[in-house]
């Protein structure tokens, strides 16, 4: 089952070119699936589209369980700082093809290894076109 998002959370058609992954990233202790798939609210159920995402950060090893309850306080597994930065950026990453990628130092509590295929993993395209100053 695809739910689509509610009329209130501003899911405006422009909203869906934009993605942003931040260093200072928010841990949402909810279930795993639910944790990622905020990045992109009309597609939070579709299981491909969050183990993509888990698998782009290098976050496979995540995507076993995407009903696991995040948190301990919940009665839910723990996350080392490195996983939850995964889940952060598989966050940002839900959105197929984003106008505007935003990543703020999103390797900043990964290992070495993580970060470089976090790198590698990331979309690289050229500018289509470049904003002229104002006259």
């Amino acid at each position: 089952m695809v739910r689509t998002a509610p009329r209130w959370c501003g899911c405006c058609p422009k909203r869906r070119h934009l993605a942003g992954g931040f260093q200072d990233f928010s841990r949402l202790e909810l279930l795993l699936r639910e944790s990622v798939g905020v990045g992109d609210l009309p597609r939070i159920d579709d299981g491909a589209a969050l183990v993509s995402a888990l698998a782009r950060t290098d976050g496979s090893e995540l995507a076993g369980d995407l009903e696991v309850q995040l948190g301990k306080p919940w009665g839910g597994t723990e996350l080392s700082t490195g996983q939850w930065q995964k889940v952060a950026v598989a966050r940002a990453l839900m959105r197929d093809a984003p106008t505007v990628l935003l990543l703020d130092e999103p390797s900043s509590g990964l290992d070495p290894r993580a970060e470089h295929e976090l790198l590698e993993r990331t979309p690289r395209r050229p500018a289509r076109r470049r904003a002229s100053p104002a006259r």
